[in-house]
């Protein structure tokens, strides 16, 4: 006798899509390479030059919401230089949208982030969901 289970195959984006719908977000921008943009709150000013060294507060997320990385409650921030690499590609790509003050949460598949073979603390294939706030601009 031969059992036989049926399964679902969830991509990616089926995954981003669930997590945007389970929290109830509001999309402000989707991209055509799977990341997305959500503004919490708005910011101030011009959208910074490249060049220009962003300091954020950030929390990385699995879309499970288990936090994996972050400096909310810590008093640094963390640099990012506008047009730099210093980060994964999502990450980088979210914050070069944001002005001072702004307030996002960004989603975005394992292509924009750890690929096909993560790092230490994240598995491959792995969407990711930062919240991310421009604290100063320099």
């Amino acid at each position: 006798k031969v059992k036989i289970k049926s399964y679902v195959v969830r991509t990616q984006d089926d995954l981003i899509r669930e997590f945007i719908t389970q929290y109830k977000y509001s999309v402000t921008e989707a991209q055509t390479d799977g990341l997305r943009y959500i503004r919490l709150k708005a910011g101030t000013g011009e959208i910074p030059a490249k060049g220009k060294i962003v300091k954020v507060k950030y929390t990385g997320r699995f879309l499970n919401t288990k936090a994996f990385d972050g400096n909310m409650s810590r008093s640094d921030s963390l640099s990012v230089t506008i047009g730099g690499t210093e980060t994964v590609k999502g990450f980088q790509m979210g914050i070069e949208k944001m002005r001072l003050g702004e307030k996002a949460v960004i989603v975005f598949p394992s292509a924009l982030g750890y690929g096909v073979n993560g790092n230490s603390s994240i598995p491959g294939y792995t969407p990711l969901s930062f919240e991310i706030y421009v604290a100063k601009i320099e």
